[in-house]
């Protein structure tokens, strides 16, 4: 088993997951149907933990690539890969703090810091696991 497999993995897993942070957002704001058999006030704990835990997992993928490959940008897709990973980042950790430290403004902030972080989980994923299961 390579680096890259594992990581690709790991990647997948965390853009699971965030599926499931939305799944859950949507379902917790009434906008879809109860499909997970939870109460609210579970529903916010389990999308709580989902936030943690794709936070320590970015930040151990990005160790694991950071050390496996360094900083190097060999081409474009490498670069877009680099900026989308740090990006998802460093908006988990804002929203993690936020949420944390100032859980009212999370009200305000959340869903946009929310879609920006799916949205760069989503493009880091393509840009590397998908790359991977695709090409390699």
């Amino acid at each position: 088993m390579t680096v890259l497999l594992i990581k690709s993995v790991l990647t997948t897993l965390v853009l699971l997951l965030a599926v499931f942070q939305v799944w859950t957002q949507l379902q917790l704001r009434g906008k879809m149907p109860n499909v997970l058999p939870f109460s609210k006030r579970t529903l916010r704990a389990l999308h709580k933990w989902g936030g943690d835990l794709a936070l320590l997992s970015v930040i151990g993928i990005a160790l694991i690539c950071i050390h496996t490959q360094g900083w190097q940008a060999y081409d474009v897709r490498g670069t877009a890969h680099i900026v989308a990973g740090t990006l998802a980042g460093l908006v988990l950790l804002l929203k993690v703090l936020i949420a944390r430290l100032r859980g009212r403004w999370i009200g305000k902030l959340g869903l946009g810091l929310g879609a920006a972080a799916g949205l760069s989980i989503a493009a880091v994923w393509s840009l590397s696991a998908l790359w991977y299961f695709l090409f390699h």
